[in-house]
């Protein structure tokens, strides 16, 4: 005999066999399911079809079934477990899901409470990013004002370039507590969710714009540019040199998400100037070919777009590798002739910036 309500009945006890405590592991699964979709895995148009759904079917990923609703993929494994076919296969008892769902939640809870700071930390940045724009533009009027004074002139002739000069040490002073806080609320943002992304990649690209890049790797290590989608397009950028002296894939990977990401979003100028750095991280990785082609492309878009400094480099950079191999001193013509030519008689062709 069979007894129970068929949708949460685990595949034993539609049998009629025997059943035990993972019975009830399966039917919390059920339940689970029925929570996260909006419906149970099986159902039919009577009792004896559903059972015979449940008998058929392996257990069913919800994530198939949301109909639109986002299933966490933790939660998800956890369904399918509790509602193995196999007892053996499932936890272990009720409590073991019940641990597993309260560990989750909590994870649920720390990540959101690390959103947040992120967020905040978010909305300290173009704070920061204002006064240290008001710092510059005060010390340039205050440069202004002192063109032409010599320092035995009168006081009052200094005492305006001295106010601004006060001003901009303000205002960078406010920029460095407002960093101080910025830190904080991300370091903070770490404690409660330790491998949060968005807290790794702010710190490391801050990291590199302090020249600390060894810190600046530990805090990307295993991370990709991809994922960095939250970030502007130079600051992904500034991240992809942490990759640069690799080889293949990590750093080719992560200017080419750069540059496809400039490219989309029709960056041309900016795709033209980070061009070459793909073609030293592919010339590092020995595919020269590569690199030459990538090379040829930086130098066509640099022309459209009138980067002659950056043409003239790329050029340089593309003759110097043709020529290498088997005629040095020919190279060495060829890198004078494009400079001259390019920038004129008495520039000197400037690297990829």
């Amino acid at each position: 005999a069979v007894f129970g309500t068929p949708e949460y009945m685990s595949p034993e006890a539609a049998r009629g066999e025997e059943v035990d405590h993972r019975a009830d592991v399966y039917s919390l699964g059920v339940i689970m399911f029925d929570m996260l979709c909006g419906r149970p895995p099986y159902e039919g148009p009577t009792a004896r079809a559903t059972l015979d759904a449940t008998l058929a079917g392996p257990p069913i990923d919800p994530r198939l079934r949301s109909s639109g609703r986002a299933v966490p993929n933790e939660l998800a494994e956890l369904c399918q477990q509790a509602m193995h076919a196999d007892p053996a296969r499932r936890l272990p008892d009720v409590a073991a899901l019940g641990a597993a769902v309260r560990a989750f939640l909590e994870g649920s809870q720390r990540r959101a409470r690390a959103l947040v700071l992120v967020a905040e930390a978010d909305a300290l940045a173009p704070q920061i990013q204002a006064q240290r724009e008001e710092a510059a533009r005060l010390n340039k009027a205050a440069e202004a004002q002192l063109v032409g004074v010599r320092g035995l002139d009168p006081i009052e002739k200094k005492r305006a370039a001295w106010a601004l000069q006060d001003a901009a040490a303000a205002a960078e002073r406010a920029a460095a507590l407002q960093q101080v806080v910025w830190e904080e609320r991300l370091q903070g943002a770490l404690q409660f969710s330790p491998d949060l992304h968005e807290a790794h990649v702010r710190l490391a690209l801050t990291r590199l714009n302090q020249g600390a890049h060894d810190e600046a790797r530990r805090l990307l290590e295993g991370r990709t540019l991809p994922e960095a989608r939250d970030l502007d397009l130079h600051g992904a950028a500034v991240l992809a040199t942490v990759y640069q002296v690799r080889t293949d894939p990590a750093g080719v990977a992560a200017w080419r998400a750069v540059l496809a990401t400039a490219e989309r979003r029709g960056r041309r100028r900016l795709l033209a100037r980070w061009l070459p750095n793909l073609a030293v991280t592919l010339r590092t990785a020995n595919r020269e070919a590569e690199a030459d082609r990538v090379l040829r492309r930086a130098i066509e878009l640099q022309a459209e777009v009138g980067d002659v400094r950056n043409e003239a480099a790329s050029r340089v950079n593309l003759a110097q590798a043709r020529y290498d191999l088997d005629d040095l001193d020919g190279a060495d013509l060829q890198l004078d002739v494009v400079a001259t030519t390019t920038l004129g008689p008495h520039a000197q062709p400037a690297g990829p910036r």
